[in-house]
């Protein structure tokens, strides 16, 4: 398969918005008011993908133990 030159249209998901970037010949997202991801996906489902398991992540960097 020869890989398309056209540039690839952006869009927005779940307050995000997803667009190809060139440079590092992926799909990357941002925020509006953040940098782009560290991450780059080889498809538009991929990174919406990882969009939405932003949802799913707890929002302190520590996870929860019980203690016995």
């Amino acid at each position: 398969m020869v890989p398309s030159t056209a540039p690839q249209p952006s869009e927005t998901h779940a307050g995000y918005e997803l667009y190809y970037d060139p440079a590092v010949s992926g799909w990357q997202f941002r925020s509006p008011d953040a940098e782009p991801s560290r991450e780059s996906y080889r498809s538009a489902f991929l990174a919406r993908k990882a969009i939405d398991a932003l949802g799913d992540e707890p929002t302190s960097g520590r996870a929860s133990r019980r203690r016995s």
